[in-house]
């Protein structure tokens, strides 16, 4: 019976070493599931500011496009009044060249 005790009592001490031993297993994995979360929080964190960045990136890109098409169709308009300007100059130079040889022509007929 000793023996027998003997035997009961290391197979105790066995299963007592393995449950011990599961408890650390266990609790490693705990911590490494518990980094595995935390990192992926991180990785949410960054990515939804990057997101955020993003969308401000578009907008501030949709703004530059606006402004841009504004100032085109500025230049399209500063070019139409310019030819017209030109139109009106060249009209007024012909008609004013016209008066001036006229003056030179009463002139030589006095």
């Amino acid at each position: 019976t000793l023996s027998s005790a003997k035997i009961v009592s290391d197979q105790v001490i066995l299963v007592t070493n393995e449950i011990s031993e599961t408890i650390k297993l266990t609790d490693e994995m705990k911590g490494k599931k518990d980094f595995l979360l935390n990192s992926t929080k991180e990785i949410l964190l960054v990515a939804e500011n990057n997101a955020a960045g993003i969308e401000e990136v578009s907008a501030n890109t949709e703004e530059i496009l606006a402004t841009m098409e504004e100032f085109s169709a500025n230049i399209a308009e500063m070019n139409v009044i310019s030819h017209q300007l030109k139109e009106k100059t060249d009209l007024f130079i012909t008609q004013d060249n016209k008066e001036a040889t006229l003056k030179i022509i009463e002139k030589l007929k006095k």
